[in-house]
């Protein structure tokens, strides 16, 4: 795990597990025998695909990046996760430009401006105020949305 963490740079431990928290897998993997020290993948422990994500984001966050591309980097993980781990980057990361691709309405809430694409096209762009105010394409999906959400 650690060295698919760290892809072989050297970092702290607490600021392993410091970003191991944000990514909520801080607990799982101090309940392995072999913590940070154990193998991953075919002769090792398997992830699951949220799990997979979560480590991917604990890469981006030990990077002093200043441009970050995230393409449906959440797709795998419960709402509740996805939350709780986009609020850790996106405070985290504020001093860098994230572009985040997603189907997930959820993670809308943490932009500054929002593209709404179709057939690779743009057909709204501004920021969620504004779409909303705007009661087009975007404003039918993000209603589409909070219903679902209501159920």
């Amino acid at each position: 795990i650690l060295e698919n963490i760290t892809m072989n740079k050297c970092y702290a431990q607490e600021e392993i597990w410091r970003v191991l928290d944000m990514v909520l897998l801080k607990e799982k993997i101090e309940g392995l025998d072999k913590r940070l020290d154990t193998n991953i993948g075919e002769k090792g422990i398997k992830l699951s695909g949220g799990e997979k994500q979560k480590l991917a984001i604990a890469r981006v966050l030990l990077q002093d990046a200043s441009i970050i591309i995230l393409d449906e980097a959440t797709a795998s993980m419960d709402y509740l996760s996805e939350e709780k781990v986009l609020q850790n980057l996106f405070s985290e990361k504020k001093d860098s430009l994230i572009l985040l691709i997603t189907h997930r309405l959820k993670a809308i809430e943490f932009v500054d401006k929002i593209f709404l694409l179709e057939n690779g096209e743009i057909r709204e762009e501004g920021c969620f105020a504004q779409l909303i105010k705007n009661r087009a394409d975007f404003y039918e999906l993000w209603n589409k949305y909070a219903e679902q959400q209501m159920k």
